[in-house]
């Protein structure tokens, strides 16, 4: 990629900024670290913290998860994870309607398919079941496809987009669409700064919401 295209994205992003922080309705903050063991697999642990505005940035959700991965060969990969969420509506009083806890389990399979030498195609399937205070477990099929651009040595741009299908529906009930930077701070942490629409429908009406976060993750 010459230098008049590099420059192009990331003039673009810092012009997009003031106003994509204008639309966020809400922040995202996400950080975690993954260790790579021996016979291709891995371990990660990640935090999730997420804030609403309602005149103010209120925090609503904080999740943990755990997620253990094997790499079948160099482009193909299976893995697992368990996610623990605690949910709060900041606009309930009653504090016994404002408090919702719920459990994730998810398999995954992913698949990276080279495009040329700095660009890279990936494709992950998810099955997901959610376990929730209130209400029947929910069981959902995701499927996220993304394109990763290399910038440089240190940085790398990247566009997603994901659907979620509730497997008692048979149409998508929401999808994800995202863009943002990964940026080497350090050696092995890395942080991403990104931006994402959302739009889930609801007893056939569809909602739109916009999120600015931060990622960050550190690999030994």
């Amino acid at each position: 990629m010459n230098n008049l295209l590099r420059y192009t994205i990331a003039g673009t992003a810092w012009l997009m900024l003031p106003l994509l922080t204008l639309q966020a309705q809400e922040l995202w903050m996400e950080y975690g670290m993954n260790y790579s063991m021996p016979k291709n697999l891995s371990l990660g642990v990640a935090f999730n913290n997420r804030f609403q505005n309602i005149g103010n940035y209120v925090n609503y959700k904080n999740a943990t998860e755990i997620a253990l991965d094997y790499r079948l060969s160099k482009n193909f990969k299976l893995g697992g994870s368990y996610r623990y969420t605690a949910m709060r509506n900041p606009q309930n009083t009653r504090e016994e309607d404002a408090e919702d806890d719920r459990q994730r389990y998810a398999i995954d399979f992913q698949v990276k398919i080279p495009v040329d030498s700095r660009m890279e195609l990936k494709n992950r399937s998810r099955y997901q079941l959610s376990l929730e205070d209130f209400g029947d477990p929910r069981r959902f099929y995701r499927n996220k496809t993304s394109l990763d651009i290399r910038i440089d040595k240190k940085t790398s741009f990247y566009f997603s987009e994901e659907f979620f299908f509730r497997l008692q529906a048979d149409k998508p009930m929401e999808n994800r669409t995202t863009c943002g930077f990964e940026y080497e701070l350090l050696r092995n942490f890395r942080i991403s700064p990104f931006y994402l629409v959302e739009r889930e429908v609801i007893k056939g009406n569809a909602r739109h919401s916009y999120a600015l976060g931060i990622g960050a993750l550190y690999e030994f």
